[in-house]
């Protein structure tokens, strides 16, 4: 059972003081050798859960943020688990390579393995889909807007700035990939990067899919950012998460789903539902602080 802080404003205050000494004790007991990132804009806010019925702007908000994500005309909008696992992978790299230029490797296969996926070939296969869905990223442009008390600032760029391919088969399947990240992408990766256990992260695309993952990415950066108690309305949430599951019912349900999926990765999460939405409470990442850079 969660415990409740003081009332009294000093015993409060002690309270917190130690809470946060245990939280950054606890955080830093976990340290995951595969750790991958995502700017911060794309953990407070997602991509798609599933296809769009329209080829319509996607956007999502999360109190004074909003992103808007625009398909390309022809290779559509990026969504579900491919283009999060694509996106952690190059952030990945880019942090630990400090470049830009990210190697995808030799061919798709081995591009799909690196990023933690299953390699099936034929029409249904997955390298038709990751093929898909890594062009609808690199031909989406992505949007965000922060409204400040004083002052609304607005950045639209590109995820990836540009792309070499080479064949190197008879079949004309790429030997050779190298994506390399738009400029203000890298900036805000640079100045706002998650760490995230990528171990975790594949297996949850494998058995639950794109909502476990964003709700695995966000919990223990909003968690381990709390200095009190705090509720979010399930309205709220569906803002931030997807507003397409047809009511809030539906949302809820498959919310309380993804949090039950990552319940087993993440035991130190200290969460409530109550009747109108979720109670947050204060609690360790499952990174330690060092490792977020």
């Amino acid at each position: 059972m969660t415990k409740k802080l003081a009332a009294e404003p000093a015993k409060r205050k002690r309270q917190s003081v130690k809470l946060k000494r245990v939280v950054r004790k606890a955080a830093a007991l976990t340290s995951p050798q595969n750790v991958g990132y995502m700017p911060s804009m794309l953990v407070l806010t997602t991509l798609p859960h599933r296809k769009p019925k329209a080829l319509a702007a996607h956007r999502r908000t999360n109190g004074r943020l909003t992103l808007e994500i625009r398909p390309d005309f022809l290779y559509g909008m990026p969504y579900g688990t491919y283009p999060r696992l694509i996106l952690l992978y190059v952030c990945q790299q880019v942090v630990r390579t400090k470049s830009p230029v990210v190697e995808m490797g030799a061919g798709l296969s081995e591009a799909m393995k690196r990023c933690g996926l299953a390699v099936t070939g034929g029409a249904n296969g997955t390298i038709a889909v990751f093929r898909r869905q890594l062009n609808s990223l690199f031909y989406a442009s992505v949007g965000w807007t922060w409204r400040g008390p004083t002052i609304t600032e607005e950045e639209r760029c590109v995820l990836f700035r540009g792309r070499d391919t080479w064949t190197g088969s008879e079949f004309g399947e790429p030997a050779g990939c190298r994506i390399i990240v738009d400029p203000r992408f890298l900036e805000e990766l640079g100045e706002h990067p998650v760490p995230i256990d990528l171990s975790v992260v594949q297996h949850l695309a494998a058995a639950h899919g794109p909502f476990a993952i964003d709700l695995y990415t966000w919990l223990p950066y909003r968690l381990s950012r709390l200095e009190r108690p705090t509720d979010i309305s399930w309205a709220d949430l569906r803002e931030q998460f997807g507003a397409d599951y047809g009511s809030e019912n539906n949302f809820r349900i498959a919310f309380l789903e993804a949090l039950k999926a990552i319940q087993p990765h993440y035991p130190a999460a200290r969460v409530e539902q109550y009747r109108g939405g979720l109670r947050l409470w204060p609690s360790a990442s499952t990174i330690a602080p060092k490792l977020g850079g």
